[in-house]
């Protein structure tokens, strides 16, 4: 699927940061890293700041803390990112995935929403056991399926969707560059 620029404002932002997001298994982290490089951008990752502010695994905080604990983190994160500039900021799945998570994204930048199919998705999380909205379930394709099609009306609401399912990162990063207006 090519990207496509969903809501018109992209053209016209001229924002010094970028936001890559998206669900599990899609590469924000590792595409945010590839962009910051080609846009030469600083970069930071939320779920890695969390980790590093709290002094414990994301997993563990879901655990012990809950998901709307951790949600409540990430939006105090992302409230203090607002004085950064020209950084690639690749957030956690479900940052996007409320108004006030979208609100805070739009204020940092335009955001870049990542996307591949469930059986793609769950292939590539088949090795990482520490996936917090999977652990417990057995059947894990079904659960990322039902966490897609919950999530996917704020994803759409991304300044650009790029489909990740059968594309290189370089690839990814690439057609990403091409659609990004100059910053």
């Amino acid at each position: 699927m090519t990207p496509t620029f969903p809501n018109s404002n992209v053209a016209d932002h001229r924002a010094g940061n970028l936001i890559v997001t998206g669900f599990m298994g899609t590469g924000k982290s590792l595409l945010g890293r590839l962009l910051a490089e080609q846009l030469g951008y600083s970069f930071l990752d939320t779920d890695a700041l969390i980790e590093t502010e709290q002094g414990t695994p994301i997993s563990r905080i879901f655990q012990e803390q809950g998901e709307t604990y951790f949600r409540r983190l990430e939006q105090q994160t992302l409230a203090r990112l607002t004085q950064r500039d020209r950084t690639v900021i690749a957030t956690g799945g479900g940052t996007a995935c409320s108004t006030t998570g979208l609100d805070l994204l739009r204020r940092l930048g335009p955001i870049v929403c990542l996307f591949s199919d469930p059986e793609t998705i769950h292939a590539r999380t088949a090795q990482h056991y520490h996936r917090p909205l999977l652990e417990g379930y057995t059947d894990r394709l079904q659960r990322i399926r039902q966490l897609l099609a919950r999530r996917m009306p704020f994803y759409r609401q991304a300044d650009l969707m790029v489909d990740v399912s059968r594309r290189t990162p370089r690839e990814a990063v690439a057609l990403i560059c091409s659609r990004l207006p100059s910053l």
